[in-house]
């Protein structure tokens, strides 16, 4: 996760003081580091992608039958 973090940190220099922020304001019953982790890459995702891509066409559901999708973006370098 570390990882994870400092990359996001090279995109988005705030992104630690967000994720600190959110951690402290959530309980881990209701949301998980992981969850705030993948929220944040995505918001990130959006700001620089110019085209939306997923790991799977398939449609994968949760428990609770909610869709889920791996995205990342299509950066130029």
């Amino acid at each position: 996760m570390k990882n994870d973090l400092k990359y996001l940190r090279y995109m988005n220099p705030t992104i630690f003081e967000t994720f600190n922020s959110t951690l402290k304001k959530y309980s881990r019953k209701f949301v998980s580091k992981d969850d705030i982790l993948d929220s944040l890459a995505l918001l990130i995702s959006l700001k620089v992608k110019t085209k939306t891509s997923y790991l799977s066409s398939d449609i994968v559901t949760d428990d609770k039958k909610i869709p889920m999708k791996i995205a990342y973006p299509f950066i130029n370098k």
